[in-house]
């Protein structure tokens, strides 16, 4: 279900961290069947180039598992305390590439609440004037 690489690991452990890359939206459902999941997943599939220019993977945890765009496992319950979202609901969280939780929900994001909030942070805006140079 994920559009492309996931940019978290996981060390020593349970120190988690982002990579510095990418921006990383998390999406936490209890059940592959989750109204909310599919809603959500219906609304990021809509704008592949939106979240490409703005460089956000997603990550979906849902029941105990992380879908992994590469071979590492790891621990939903560890990746779903870390950006702050339950286990037994829905949830989004938007992750910087600084690696803080920019954004939190416990409903579908629309995706211009999501590229609105992107596009004022700083470190887009700094790489909005560079490409624009």
């Amino acid at each position: 279900m994920a559009l492309c690489a996931a940019c978290w690991t996981q060390e020593a452990g349970s120190r988690t961290s982002f990579d510095e890359k990418a921006r990383t939206l998390v999406i936490s459902a209890p059940s592959s069947q989750d109204p909310a999941l599919l809603r959500q997943n219906q609304l990021l599939h809509a704008e592949p180039a939106g979240l490409a220019e703005r460089d956000v993977v997603v990550v979906h945890v849902v029941a105990g598992m992380v879908d992994p765009p590469f071979d590492q496992q790891f621990d939903a319950e560890s990746l779903r305390q870390f950006v702050g979202l339950p286990s037994l609901e829905f949830g989004v969280a938007l992750v910087g590439k600084d690696g803080s939780v920019k954004l939190r929900q416990s409903k579908p994001i629309d995706l211009a609440t999501l590229f609105d909030t992107i596009d004022a942070m700083p470190m887009r805006q700094y790489e909005i004037r560079q490409h624009s140079n």
